[in-house]
């Protein structure tokens, strides 16, 4: 028992000391890599940061950062030559088809455009999806003019809605005959639609598909606004929530969807802001 002892004993000594040195191992692996970006960061006056980003970026092209340092260099300096006035950087730039001070105009339009409106949710388009687009607000500080004082990368982060809504949803549809037109949700999914309700006086509307919803309109003038994704009705900034009854807002369901409409309205005009995933 005691030879068996002193064998198990040993033998975890030698593991936690073969551990021991792989931790230490790593340990300066890290350190030296850390220094690398580091050295190499200062060397092309890019952040720590927005470094390892674009040696990410290398990476994923099967190249390494190492071998564009020579040339980000180069872009650096001849970018602040330019912001300093150096005619030779600036004419560089020219011929690109750019110049400083529309790139400092640019800089400027994108951060206001960023900032613009910050409580609500605005649209948010990409070259991946090009028929359709997100609902999206910004969710984090940004100060552009700091970021791009030398050239690097930055990050812009948006919440959007789970959604995705279609160009084609967003085009308002009208008909003028109440005693049922067909609209066809071309989706697997729930629409909430903008609904403009013209006429005069009171009517009533209905949306059928796999329900029924039923809409009584009283003192309609001229026109009013049926918004079931913002759950509001209103006439320009006059809210008319107290001029429509119903159970619900209407919603319009994958396939058929049927308008039906009488007394004092006289048409309607359906944006019908079809979603998907």
């Amino acid at each position: 028992v005691g030879k068996i002892t002193a064998a198990a004993v040993t033998a975890i000594a030698a593991a936690a000391t073969a551990a021991g040195k792989a931790l230490w191992d790593m340990a300066n692996q890290t350190a030296e890599y850390g220094d690398e970006i580091e050295k190499n960061s200062q060397k092309v006056g890019l952040s720590f940061e927005s470094y390892q980003k674009w040696d990410y970026a290398m990476k994923i092209c099967g190249t390494e950062m190492s071998s564009c340092t020579t040339g980000l260099k180069t872009l650096t300096n001849t970018f602040d030559d330019a912001v300093n006035g150096s005619s030779s950087a600036t004419e560089m730039f020219n011929r690109l088809g750019l110049s400083i001070p529309e790139l400092q105009e640019k800089i400027t339009a994108v951060k206001s455009w960023l900032y613009t409106e910050p409580d609500r949710y605005h649209e948010l388009r990409d070259t991946y999806d090009t028929d359709c687009f997100r609902k999206a607000v910004l969710n984090n500080a940004l100060d552009i003019e700091d970021e791009l004082n030398k050239i690097g990368v930055f990050t812009v982060s948006f919440s959007c809605l789970p959604f995705k809504y279609l160009d084609g949803g967003q085009t308002a549809v009208s008909y003028s005959n109440g005693g049922g037109s067909t609209l066809v949700n071309p989706t697997f999914f729930d629409s909430k639609p903008l609904i403009r309700v013209n006429g005069n006086g009171s009517g009533t509307l209905k949306i059928i598909n796999r329900t029924i919803t039923t809409l009584e309109i009283e003192d309609i003038d001229s026109f009013l606004y049926i918004d079931s994704e913002q759950m509001n009705c209103y006439k320009g900034a006059a809210s008319m929530n107290d001029k429509v009854t119903s159970e619900s807002f209407p919603v319009l369901c994958p396939g058929q969807n049927v308008f039906v409409f009488s007394g004092g309205i006289t048409s309607i005009a359906v944006t019908p802001r079809w979603v998907t995933l």
